[in-house]
């Protein structure tokens, strides 16, 4: 399901000229999927952690940014998406 989803993704990016090089799919926890990346590729400037908005987030309601600041020793930058209309 997650693989589907993030091949399903790549392609809406492709579609708006935007090539990845790679989707991953990691833990369900985003802090823990973060972590791996880190300790696999740690060459990364920073972390961007794309949410929805606070009261729509689980990833907000879990304190993911806190905990990824506190778990990696990199900047996270935190962007919220905003929904379509």
């Amino acid at each position: 399901m997650a693989a589907t989803a993030g091949a399903r993704a790549q392609e809406e990016l492709k579609r708006h000229g935007i090539e990845l090089r790679e989707v991953r799919v990691g833990d369900a926890d985003p802090v823990e999927a973060a972590a791996d990346e880190w300790n696999e590729r740690p060459d990364y400037d920073e972390i961007i952690l794309s949410t929805l908005t606070a009261r729509a987030s689980r990833w907000l309601k879990g304190d993911a940014r806190n905990r990824l600041a506190k778990r990696l020793s990199i900047p996270v930058r935190h962007v919220v998406a905003e929904p379509r209309h």
